[in-house]
Formats: C-alpha cells, structure tokens, sequence
C-alpha cells in the first residue's frame, strides 16, 4: 500500500514539474531559431521574446487550409492586440490544434496570420507560447522548459481569442480571475482581462487592470488603451449616479473633467463629464455649484453659434436640446424661489435656445 501512495505521488510531481528540450539553432543572421510541427507540418521558428504572438506568414497558412487542419473560417474578425513593446495593432488569429515542440505538444494555440503582402515573413515564435510555459532557460543550444498545467494552458487560449463579444465576457472573466488573483497574467493578458470585465460591467477591477497595463507600459500609453480605460471610468461614474452615491459620482466625474480638459480632442467628453456634475449637484441641491458647471457647458455649446449664454437673451439659436432643458431647470428653481424676475429671464432663454415644453 505504501508502496502505491509513494509511486503515484511521485508520478504526480514528474508529471507537474516535467521539463522539456527543443534545440536552439543560430541563423547566418545571429537570429536564433526553433523547429516545430504545425499540425503535422514543419515550420521554422524565429525566437523572438519581444513578440506578443505566435506568428506565421500566409503561405504556411495555405499549406494548413490544404491539408485539411484548418479552415478559412477559424479566422477571426480583426481582434485589438497589445504587443510586447506597450503598442496595439488588429490581428486575425486562428486556433492551431497542435504545437508541437521537441517531445512536448501545446493544443489549441492561437497564432496571428500574416497578410498577403507578408508571405514570405519568417514565422515568430513569441509570448503566446512562452506563455503557456510555467518557465523556460536557454541552456547552450537548447531552451528547456517546464509547461504550466493543462487547465492554465486552455483559459490563457481561450482568452487570446477574446473578440470582445459581450456575451462571452463573464466566461472570460471566470477563467481568468484565477490566474490575476495568483499574478499569473501577462501584461498582454491583464490587458484582454481588463477588456471582459469593462464588459461585463465590473468597471472598478476593469479600471485597476487597465491601471496596472497603463503602468506596465515601457512607452505613452497607446490611444486605445486611454480610451478603454476612460470609458470604464465613465460608465462607473454613471453606475454611481443612478445608484444615487452622489458623492462619489461626483468624484469620478471630477477626475474624467480634470483628464479630458488638457486633450482638446476629447472636447466632446468633456462637455458630457461637465453636463453630468452639473446634474450631480442638482441632485445634491446644490444649485450653486450646479449653475457654475451648467453654465460652462451651456457656453461650450453655444460656441459654434458665436454667441455666449447672456447673448440668448435677445437671440435665438436651435441649440441641442440639453440646453434649453438646463436652462428651463434654472427657471424653474428660480419660480420655486419665488424669483419671478430671474424665472422669467431663464424661461425666455431657454425658448430662445429652442426649448419646447413636452
């Protein structure tokens, strides 16, 4: 019996720590290289740890199409990638059945495909592979590594296929929640994590794992990246608003108006950020301070009109409806101070800013 315990747990241990060999070959370039079998078929490898993908060129993508391993159709749509280097770029991607690596063989991994203009491009051997390694060393002429388990393997595969369909979000989360809480993601993967759960609306972790990309980031962090973090910036500051957690909407509402001011091309945001404090502070009666920011917002719309809010006093312009309905709520807090004179004022301009009563 003991005889038993003792061979099972030691075939247990050899088969988790198990290491592995694929030689290492150096090109006339000083490029180092690696074979691998591609669902059956030979491709040479460049080894490159600054790529983020496992890459192949057009024409071994063919050769798989016509042995029947793959189809046309396991290409995805184009899916937002970020590269090792902190860039972003669309891919089209494909699952490959099987990797094969000197004795060990990787199932199900993804592989981006080159375009037609990149046929002869040396395939890439990068992080999407070494991901799926626990560890590696490059001893002499040989990489030795040790695989991580089967189930960390499947989930980090699955997820490099993310395409952002919001239906598939949660499983995404599910798979790799475990692998964030172990700090086991890849700035690549914290990335693809940050995505599922801005999409499965868990906007607070989304925002500290787009943080935590932004921070990890060896260049200005791309545009993409801001922006999909800001926006699950947004929707938790709107979260809070119709949660009726005034303050701390106003806080986040706060932080997005202080970001979007110094970048006039998100002029636009700017104008909803400021829209939304002004309302924040109606809803915490605070009509001062309300006024102060519904009156920025009312001026930047009027911009284009060349007029400024005293103007629409004695001029009508058709202005976006938003407007009008801000100025129709100074009137009405004026009528319910029983100002009548200043009521008056922001009834006839919010008119004059083409406001009609539903």
């Amino acid at each position: 019996m003991k005889k038993s315990v003792f061979t099972f747990l030691f075939f247990c241990c050899t088969t988790l720590f198990a290491q592995y060999r694929v030689p290492l070959h150096e090109g006339s370039t000083g490029s180092k290289y690696v074979v691998g079998y591609v669902n059956g078929i030979e491709v040479v490898f460049t080894f490159d740890t600054g790529c983020s993908s496992l890459a192949i060129n057009a024409n071994i993508f063919n050769k798989l199409v016509q042995n029947g391993s793959v189809n046309r159709a396991d290409l995805s749509q184009p899916i937002p990638s970020i590269m090792a280097n902190g860039y972003m770029h669309n891919v089209r991607t494909f699952p490959i059945k099987e990797l094969k690596l000197g004795d060990y063989t990787f199932y199900d991994v993804v592989a981006n495909v080159g375009t037609d203009d990149e046929k002869n491009a040396p395939p890439l051997l990068g992080q999407s592979v070494l991901m799926l390694m626990e560890s590696y060393t490059i001893k002499g002429d040989y990489i030795e590594f040790t695989p991580k388990p089967r189930a960390e393997q499947k989930a980090l595969c699955i997820a490099e296929r993310y395409d952002q369909d919001k239906s598939k979000a949660q499983g995404i989360v599910d798979l790799l929640t475990p692998l964030y809480k172990q700090n086991k993601l890849s700035y690549k993967f914290l990335y693809t994590y940050a995505l599922a759960l801005s999409d499965a609306k868990q906007y607070r972790q989304a925002i500290e794992c787009y943080e935590k990309v932004v921070a990890k980031t060896s260049y200005d962090a791309p545009e993409l990246l801001i922006y999909n973090l800001n926006f699950a910036k947004m929707e938790l500051a709107n979260e809070l608003y119709e949660a009726q957690k005034y303050t701390e909407a106003l806080e986040a509402y706060e932080v997005l108006a202080e970001a979007f001011k110094k970048d006039k091309s998100l002029a636009s945001q700017y104008e909803y950020v400021i829209y939304s404090i002004c309302y924040t502070y109606l809803q915490m009666d605070d009509f001062e301070k309300a006024r102060i920011y519904g009156n920025e917002y009312i001026n930047m719309k009027l911009k284009p009109f060349g007029i400024t809010m005293a103007s629409l006093q004695k001029t009508s312009v058709k202005a976006e409806p938003q407007v009008g309905e801000l100025l129709k709520t100074y009137s009405q807090f004026y009528d319910a101070q029983n100002d009548t004179k200043n009521a008056e004022k922001y009834k006839r301009m919010a008119i004059n800013a083409g406001y009609k009563a539903k």
